[in-house]
């Protein structure tokens, strides 16, 4: 299963990447490395959601697979890396509705700055992390490039292909696969860090992934991201990344 895991997220590198250089960063990885998250509800009155996380970082790649189950169904899902190392609790409920919404959330989270979508890496470039969060500011000019092809539609299971992110199924499942180049990993991480930790890396910080049913009732204080509506924006599941054994 491991191997199969493996040759499935990697395998996918050549399938998901663009051809977009990246300057320079220093990244150090002398070994193949091998991360995992638990994610476990936010907001345990409105979901009961769970998703597992296994990242590999092997060469100059990072492939990322999430698995998740007992969500909103087909519902679109937005889930980014966190630059903080605490999911959010119910004491980030400063308002007392009941309820941590994305805005709370992010007090304790810290700001997002990996957008796991369906194509991280031009999100990355473009700087869609999440709605309402402008990109920061890039360090030295961009030169324009000769608008090329699109790569084909590729079938990713459960994933659609007309969202920014996954769509749970219809049974509340959700399966994404995605390889990230490293230098694109480390610029995204970077740029929204103030650490000295160089290079900056992804054990400790934290995966948030978001959405809920259009038709469940909210309290009418609890807010979104702007631009999207709060249950589309409500931190549903959270957990910490890790070091993990093969």
């Amino acid at each position: 299963m491991k191997t199969k895991l493996k040759s499935a997220i990697l395998g996918l590198s050549s399938a998901l990447a663009l051809p977009i250089a990246f300057a320079d960063v220093p990244i150090n990885v002398t070994q193949r490395q091998v991360l995992s998250a638990q994610l476990n509800s936010v907001n345990p009155s409105v979901s009961s959601a769970k998703a597992n996380v296994r990242i590999i970082i092997d060469g100059n790649r990072a492939g990322i697979f999430i698995q998740g189950a007992g969500l909103s169904p087909q519902t679109v899902h937005m889930q980014h890396i966190h630059l903080g190392t605490a999911c959010p609790t119910s004491t980030a409920d400063k308002n007392s509705d009941g309820v941590v919404d994305a805005l709370e959330a992010s007090t304790v989270a810290g700001p997002s700055v990996v957008p796991l979508s369906l194509n991280p890496v031009r999100s990355i470039v473009e700087g869609i992390i999440a709605p309402g969060t402008p990109p920061p500011a890039p360090s030295v000019p961009t030169t324009p490039t000769t608008p090329r092809e699109e790569p084909p539609t590729r079938d990713l299971g459960n994933i659609s292909t007309h969202s920014a992110y996954p769509i749970a199924a219809q049974n509340g499942s959700l399966n994404y696969i995605a390889s990230i180049p490293l230098n694109a990993l480390q610029r995204a991480l970077s740029q929204h860090s103030s650490s000295e930790e160089t290079p900056v890396t992804l054990e400790k910080k934290v995966i948030i992934i978001h959405g809920v049913a259009s038709n469940i009732q909210l309290p009418n204080t609890v807010k979104g991201f702007p631009g999207v509506s709060a249950t589309e924006s409500l931190p549903v599941i959270c957990g910490q990344i890790v070091k993990s054994s093969e």
